[in-house]
């Protein structure tokens, strides 16, 4: 059991703050982008073609197309290190390969 003590309780001083309304953080505002943009140029169907190309291509090296696919689901980062380890692998053989047949052995 708990001994009464002939002392008052101790009185904090520190209370001024709570009868003040809760004043939320201020955050920056970044414009947003736009996106990837291509103008066409060209009248032909040629010039679609050639600029349909152009544009899978710059998709491509972008890596816009890979990153939408990897968000898709989750992936653990121990799945994602693997991954990336085979595909230095196969990268890697690839490349000894091109290197075997340009030198003859």
């Amino acid at each position: 059991m708990r001994q009464e003590n002939n002392k008052p309780r101790k009185q904090f001083k520190n209370f001024h703050n709570f009868n003040k309304p809760f004043k939320k953080k201020e955050f920056k505002k970044f414009p947003k982008d736009e996106g990837l943009m291509v103008t066409v140029r060209g009248d032909t169907e040629l010039d679609m073609a050639k600029a349909m190309k152009r544009f899978k291509r710059i998709v491509k090296e972008s890596g816009i197309l890979q990153e939408y696919k990897d968000r898709q689901y989750f992936q653990k980062p121990s799945e994602k290190k693997r991954l990336r380890k085979e595909q230095g692998i196969r990268n890697w053989k690839r490349h000894r390969a091109k290197q075997f047949n340009e030198r003859g052995y």
